[in-house]
């Protein structure tokens, strides 16, 4: 049996989207709480820097 890390609300609706790289196509779903003060977009750009920052 496998534990979910972040557990999320049945019925929570995921944004997705696709990227295509080379041959690859990704799926990306998010799940986001609406109570959060943060976008999705700002929230995708704090990951992005602290990544960058980080490798």
């Amino acid at each position: 049996m496998q534990e979910k890390l972040n557990p999320v609300a049945e019925n929570a609706v995921p944004h997705t989207f696709t990227k295509s790289i080379g041959k690859t196509i990704y799926e990306v779903s998010v799940y986001a709480n609406n109570a959060n003060r943060e976008t999705l977009h700002s929230k995708l750009l704090r990951l992005m820097k602290n990544d960058l920052t980080q490798g």
